[in-house]
């Protein structure tokens, strides 16, 4: 179920006055049970990828689809880490979040900068908080038509994962624009996309290595098998988790967006633009 507060309530409470109703055990951050549930969300992550090269037969896909959702839950690890509120100490979440970016290949200065600074720094803020920002009907016409295809595809419930795929990851993760890049250090930038790019390949090889050492051949269809169960099914499975967590808190018919800036405030953004979801008690474990 989805709720969201009524986007048209103007709101006379400030940024420090609204965040002082926050109960103090929300700030109380730990380090061995952050630590532990790190350690058994990327175990089962292992686990599943390794069990895609020990099963046989149509077993396997079912496998890389679970290998797929437990990088989606690795990956929320990281998204904490990434604000700096899975553990006490600031170094070790950026460790932990780089760490745990690397099965979905997220790039962690560009998802720093793409989901900290410009979508809670600026939410829904048409110009600056670009996930499934809505187009006016003459703004969608003058797209093109590819383009088109890839928003009405966006709002459906598997299309999801080619919008981010497109819209999110491949145009400010894995191949951000200039303007992306002058957003982020750019050491450290190169840094997260060579540590995605030797992640991608490490993986793809050692893919390549168990799958010929199933004893079912070598060469192109064996490098073609490997890439599609070890690397391109669970990649996929993970872009329509991400795509569909992410759709379903950017779009709500109550949900305002802004054109202007003069229009937008930090706190109608914050606490207005974003639906807050409410999942049965079991997915919420999952997820964290």
């Amino acid at each position: 179920s989805a709720q969201v507060v009524d986007a048209h309530q103007p709101s006379t409470r400030g940024p420090m006055n609204a965040r002082s109703g926050i109960h103090a055990t929300a700030h109380r951050k730990q380090v061995l049970l952050p630590l532990a549930l790190f350690g058994l969300a990327m175990g089962l992550y292992v686990a599943t990828w390794l069990a895609i090269f020990r099963v046989s037969g149509m077993a396997r896909l079912p496998v890389a689809l679970a290998n797929g959702f437990f990088i989606g839950v690795v990956f929320i690890i990281g998204h904490d880490a990434c604000h700096g509120s899975f553990v006490r100490a600031g170094w070790l979440n950026r460790v932990i979040g780089r760490l745990a970016f690397l099965p979905s290949l997220q790039p962690y200065s560009f998802w720093e900068l793409g989901h900290n600074r410009m979508h809670h720094g600026w939410t829904n803020l048409r110009e600056k908080d670009y996930p499934w920002a809505p187009f006016s009907k003459d703004e969608f016409d003058r797209l093109r038509p590819g383009r088109r295809l890839v928003e009405r595809m966006g709002r459906t419930f598997f299309g999801v994962a080619v919008y981010y795929g497109i819209v999110i990851w491949w145009s400010h993760m894995a191949f951000p624009d200039a303007r992306d890049r002058q957003r982020v250090v750019a050491r450290i930038g190169w840094f997260d996309r060579l540590s995605v790019f030797a992640f991608f390949i490490g993986e793809t090889a050692a893919a390549y290595t168990l799958e010929a050492g199933r004893g079912a051949g070598t060469g192109l269809a064996c490098l073609l098998r490997s890439f599609l169960l070890g690397v391109a099914v669970p990649f996929v499975m993970w872009i329509w988790m991400a795509g569909l967590l992410t759709f379903v808190q950017h779009t709500h018919e109550r949900v305002r967006w802004y054109d202007r800036r003069e229009e937008w405030s930090f706190l109608a953004g914050s606490l207005h633009g974003t639906v807050h979801v409410v999942f049965p008690r079991p997915v919420d474990l999952i997820l964290h």
